[in-house]
């Protein structure tokens, strides 16, 4: 007791009545200011000293051999220093040091197994703290409203006394209360529970009630996430860095983390969640007709655990380059946008699985394209592209190519390397020719070349037997190689094209073997220059529309009638009569 009293300054405390220094004295501690004594195996003992706002200035002397001290109350002082844990008696019960001018780093608590409350707020204490800072039979716990900075992670779960928790105004991050009627009866009750200043936390689980009407302060303005213990399906924080970094990409005073959580609402704006780690990432991104006219957020490189960003309609006039931080990106949804080039960054996103840049100003792709190797699908529809890389022919894995709408002329023979092509989608555009080399493509099903300037195609074009779906209109076609060996094709589009036209060098005529396509549901011929059909059209037994109008026909086959059609246009044709059948046709 004389250490306590030369450590901090006895001679101007506040109080000091009958505080005897003597080390000869026989006087009566439990007579000094603030002591109370207890008698154990008949010796008097010092369990209790409340010395709270007495102006104790210095450091905390060692109290260790006051082995029955249970409450030690010295708040409101102006004690320095370090908390010693070994200077403590594992008896105490109450620690209550709040309101001083300690420093140094939180204390571990967790061996003094009899402690039911402490008090450790209004100091400059710092340290990232957890459960395991604290014994589980612990009622009370204070440690906020310092200017340190605590920072840590807090699971109470297990902690079945826990009553009163205050870690306000320091950088908790996340805290899971504990599934006790206690706790329970604060969240269903009227008790304010503030959090406000609490700037880093990002994350809260408390037990299962029915609602959180009692919360009050800035939580959504911290972006903070409230949920029931049977709502949690992520046990972890999110992190503060990309918490912080979504603000810049959803730009609106109504942005809060917690709403934006995929919660399985048609909402077209959400983030997926996973936890790695221990914390809480974002994975997957989804933000649409913003508007923002401007750059994309540099902030983007923060989030390296996406996997799945998508920003159409966004607004945006350029890619950052720290995208390329997000390196675990498999879905990349840029289109509809403003953008005017792609930087090298992107092409070495290596994990990209989809990558869609179409409804854009972009004037180029660079060789760099080859090295997004795990490229399944590939769109830069409606953009100023005028050259395929010829690095495109090392995306063995891309099933989905769509560059409608550019300024694309000629197709590059490495296309021919892209082996598990099943869509294609050049229309419209200027291309002319088609390589030989695009016979390879023997796994294409839906291939569309309209609107474009082709002529011919090459012979390996018959190596294309699974196509379904074959869009040529609108090109300068008189012959199609190998027509009558696509027989898997629904939908057959070869209007406004030349077919039939006079030509010294090969006919030009549809050749008898397309009745082999029994599968055709639609086939559209109009406007070319066809005077006759295939004699066994009739085996086309599944065909629904067929228009055959615009062109130079002098006769129908009799096998027409054997349709059941929907649809049959015959106008504008140089037909004097119709055969007898036509009104066998059923639709």
């Amino acid at each position: 007791m004389i250490n306590l009293y030369n450590a901090t300054d006895g001679d101007n405390w506040t109080n000091n009545t009958n505080w005897d220094i003597d080390p000869n004295s026989t006087s009566d501690v439990s007579t000094w200011h603030g002591i109370t004594t207890e008698v154990i195996n008949g010796q008097k003992h010092v369990s209790r000293i409340d010395l709270v706002g007495n102006n104790l200035i210095g450091d905390i002397p060692d109290f260790s051999k006051l082995t029955n001290l249970y409450r030690l109350e010295l708040a409101a002082n102006q004690i320095t220093g370090t908390i010693d844990v070994s200077k403590l008696p594992n008896t105490l019960q109450v620690l209550q040091l709040s309101t001083n001018k300690l420093s140094g780093s939180y204390p571990d608590l967790s061996s003094l197994t009899n402690l039911l409350h402490i008090q450790l707020s209004r100091n400059n204490l710092s340290g990232n703290i957890s459960k395991d800072f604290f014994p589980t039979t612990i009622q009370t716990i204070s440690l906020g409203y310092g200017s340190g900075n605590i920072t840590g992670q807090l699971d109470f779960e297990n902690f079945p006394d826990l009553r009163t928790l205050i870690f306000a105004e320091t950088d908790i991050s996340f805290v899971k209360f504990p599934s006790n009627g206690i706790m329970s009866s604060v969240f269903n009750s009227n008790t304010s529970f503030s959090l406000k200043n609490m700037q880093n936390l990002a994350y809260i689980e408390v037990p299962n009630v029915t609602g959180f009407t009692n919360l009050n302060g800035d939580y959504f303005d911290l972006g903070l996430r409230i949920v029931a213990y049977d709502q949690a399906d992520k046990n972890a924080v999110p992190n503060i860095a990309e918490r912080e970094a979504l603000k810049k990409f959803f730009v609106n005073d109504n942005y809060t983390y917690a709403s934006t959580i995929k919660n399985g609402s048609n909402d077209t704006e959400w983030l997926e969640i996973e936890s790695i780690n221990g914390e809480a990432r974002v994975t997957e991104m989804h933000i649409s007709n913003r508007n923002i006219g401007g750059n994309m957020p540099t902030e983007i490189g923060v989030f390296t655990e996406l996997k799945h960003l998508f920003l159409p309609s966004y607004g945006l006039q350029s890619i950052a380059a720290e995208i390329g931080n997000a390196n675990k990106l498999e879905e990349l949804y840029l289109n509809n946008n403003s953008i005017n080039s792609v930087p090298t960054e992107v092409y070495g996103l290596t994990n990209l699985r989809i990558l869609n840049l179409s409804n854009n100003q972009i004037p180029t792709l660079q060789n760099g394209l080859g090295d997004l190797t795990n490229l399944e699908e590939l769109y830069f529809n409606n953009t100023q592209v005028d050259v395929i890389p010829t690095t495109i022919g090392n995306l063995k894995k891309l099933e989905t190519l769509e560059f409608g709408s550019t300024r694309i002329t000629l197709l590059p023979p490495e296309i021919g390397g892209l082996t598990e092509l099943t869509r294609l989608v050049a229309a419209p555009n200027n291309i002319a020719s088609i390589p030989n080399e695009f016979g390879q493509l023997t796994k294409l099903t839906f291939l569309d070349f309209a609107n474009c300037k082709i002529s011919n195609t090459p012979a390996a074009f018959a190596n294309l037997t699974n196509l379904e779906t074959l869009y040529l209109n609108n090109n300068e076609l008189q012959v199609v190689a190998g027509l009558g060996g696509f027989t898997k094709l629904r939908y057959l589009r070869l209007h406004n094209n030349r077919l039939g036209e006079d030509n010294p060098n090969f006919n030009t005529d549809l050749p008898e073997d397309m009745s082999n396509l029994v599968l055709l549901e639609e086939l559209t011929l109009y406007s070319n220059k066809l005077t006759k059909l295939p004699v066994n059209i009739g085996n086309l037994i599944n065909l629904e529309e067929l228009r055959i109008e615009s062109n130079r026909l002098t006769s129908i086959p009799s096998t027409i009638g054997s349709l059941n059609i929907y649809t049959l246009n015959l106008q504008s044709n140089s037909l004097s009569t119709l055969p007898d059948e036509l009104t066998n046709i059923s639709s």
